[in-house]
């Protein structure tokens, strides 16, 4: 089969939810079987278009998936992209139980989840991580949902980051600070 041929079956299936028992299996068959890594994010995020079911075929394939690969970045962009605790709770799972780097696919995926107090309960110790990108990121999290704990963890981590991180780290850093001082600043002005 063309690659091209089999994107485009995937992206169809999965452009929006479908009723009926047989779109999971063929997505999770096709995200299982795929090695080119657009068919996985193709068929990862229609899978996180099909609800609970959906939902529940990337746990599946998460939990067979060794760490750092292409597919398991794939599922947890497709389960950042899912609505629900199911995914959500997946995510933070992963998150707690990858080891270094490897949790990174997981928490970043839960990026554009505000407000939600188990994702900001595992935000705040990351902004501590031994780890400077686990730690900015998680930091850069905090201030871009505009934490009351952004400020702090900022200047926390800003202290401790040495000249061997890379100026992407520097460069999140300094976006977190950024977010830190206004939101201290707003914090300063509406609450004298």
């Amino acid at each position: 089969e063309d690659l091209g041929y089999r994107q485009t079956v995937v992206r169809a299936l999965g452009e929006r939810l479908r009723p009926g028992a047989a779109v999971v299996p063929a997505l999770q068959n096709a995200l299982c079987s795929a090695a080119n890594p657009r068919l996985m994010d193709s068929a990862a995020e229609g899978l996180a278009r099909q609800g609970e079911p959906g939902v529940a075929a990337l746990g599946e394939v998460l939990a067979q998936e060794r760490q750092g690969g292409s597919r398991r970045s794939a599922v947890c962009d497709g389960l950042g992209r899912a609505a629900g605790t199911t995914a959500r709770d997946l995510l933070v799972h992963e998150t707690k139980t990858a080891s270094g780097r490897n949790r990174l696919p997981a928490f970043e995926a839960l990026k554009a989840r505000a407000n939600d107090p188990v994702v900001d309960e595992l935000r705040v110790p990351l902004a501590r991580d031994k780890d400077v990108l686990v730690a900015s990121t998680a930091v850069g999290q905090l201030a871009e949902h505009r934490r009351a704990e952004a400020p702090a963890l900022a200047l926390e981590l800003s202290r401790r980051i040495d000249d061997r991180a890379t100026p992407d780290q520097h460069a999140l850093l300094q976006r977190s600070e950024r977010q830190s001082q206004t939101l201290a600043g707003l914090r300063d002005i509406l609450l004298p």
